[in-house]
């Protein structure tokens, strides 16, 4: 499905995931400093997500991502396991979720890694291939587009819940 992410080019990409961490510390910042709003980050939303969900799925996708992109830029013949582009297999019901400053902080030094990563890539290094364990391949400009629209997605829904939170 196309989408306004799949028109970022690589320069967009690196200024996308250099403005994450101030982005997410924005949305977050509240969260910690006040405590009616500390005390409310478990609590669902209209869309049945709480605060803590949203930020700990979001910290998944880009973390299980980021891997595979910093996989494709650092091996020669790159292979990465079909589950890691499956949503479902970012956020397992059973695993233990990060707090918000966990969350945030991972998400933060991630994308910085992963931009600092990029900037070494000369114009070629984004049309590079990783192999697919069930079939095809995937282009790292392709994943570093995930990663921006799972990030910025997230993000979203996190501006949103934070709006929700604070509404009377």
């Amino acid at each position: 499905m196309a989408d306004r992410y799949d028109d970022l080019n690589p320069t967009n990409l690196v200024a996308t995931l250099r403005s994450l961490p101030r982005r997410f510390d924005a949305v977050a910042g509240p969260m910690r400093s006040d405590p009616e709003l500390f005390e409310a980050m478990d609590r669902p939303g209209p869309s049945g997500e709480s605060m803590l969900d949203i930020l700990d799925r979001t910290m998944r996708a880009v973390s299980i991502l980021a891997a595979e992109a910093t996989r494709v830029c650092t091996h020669n013949e790159p292979v990465s396991n079909s589950d890691a582009f499956d949503p479902d297999s970012w956020a397992p019901a059973d695993a233990m979720r990060a707090s918000t400053t966990e969350a945030v902080d991972v998400l933060s030094s991630t994308a910085e890694e992963l931009a600092d990563l990029l900037d070494r890539q000369d114009g070629d290094g984004w049309s590079r291939t990783t192999s697919l364990t069930g079939g095809g391949t995937m282009s790292l400009v392709t994943i570093v587009r995930s990663i921006a629209r799972e990030a910025i997605e997230g993000l979203r829904r996190a501006e949103r819940q934070l709006e929700w939170l604070r509404s009377p």
